[in-house]
C-alpha cells in the first residue's frame, strides 16, 4: 500500500506548523500571564 507521498508530506507540515504555532501562542500567554 503505498500512500500519497506530497499530500502526506503536506499534511504532516500543516500539523506540524499548528503544533509550534499552539506552543507560541501558550508561550506568549504564559509569559503575559506572569506579568
Amino acid at each position: 500500500l503505498a500512500p500519497n507521498i506530497p499530500s502526506v508530506a503536506a499534511a504532516t507540515m500543516v500539523f506540524f506548523m499548528l503544533f509550534l504555532f499552539m506552543g507560541a501562542r501558550d508561550s506568549v500567554a504564559a509569559e503575559r500571564a506572569a506579568c
